[in-house]
């Protein structure tokens, strides 16, 4: 199982420092010493906000903001995200996940990333908390080039319900990759 944290814990702000650096240097590795933080200029790369237009689905709603997860059945290994494969030119970090909903249906998740199935994720923890987002302990720096799915149990709900769950993360790419992977519109 995968601890989850709320964000006043210290472990939070050491494991997302932890990955940005991971992924920055990756990033000078692919891109040169072209590191431009969270307001890359021309040729640099940088960080962005986490969107599902990263992970190349195509049915999102809002400037690639987070759809509405519609729960039509119940059950396990019901799929959120399925990926072929993340764009050649970014870096996805996943820090941690929020959960909206009213009445929540899903209980569990799951993130596999290429070959490597992953534990399932119980969100409890999640549903019972103050505000409706944690962080997981690790996290998870994803490659370019790389398939992501992620997976989610969910109970029995009165009717169709709407689950209005959320990843947190970021992105790390080359501006031209942030402009254009920001606004669905443009992809």
């Amino acid at each position: 199982m995968i601890k989850m944290f709320d964000e006043q814990d210290p472990r939070v702000r050491t494991m997302i420092l932890k990955l940005r650096n991971k992924a920055i240097i990756d990033g000078k590795a692919k891109w040169g010493n072209k590191y431009g933080g969270f307001d890359p200029r021309d040729t640099q790369f940088g960080f962005g906000d986490l969107r599902l237009t990263h992970f190349r689905l195509t049915n999102v709603t809002y400037k690639g903001g987070w759809y509405n997860l519609a729960i039509t059945s119940t059950g396990n290994d019901l799929t959120w995200v399925n990926t072929k494969t993340t764009n050649e030119d970014a870096y996805i970090l996943i820090y941690g996940i929020g959960d909206n909903s009213p009445s929540p249906c899903i209980t569990q998740i799951q993130f596999n990333f290429g070959a490597e199935t992953g534990n399932w994720t119980d969100l409890s923890q999640l549903h019972g908390a103050e505000r409706a987002f944690m962080f997981f302990e690790e996290g998870w720096v994803v490659s370019p080039k790389t398939s992501v799915t992620i997976k989610y149990s969910s109970t029995t709900c009165q009717a169709v319900n709407t689950e209005y769950l959320y990843l947190i993360g970021e992105v790390l790419g080359l501006k031209s990759y942030l402009i254009a992977y920001d606004n669905p519109d443009t992809v």
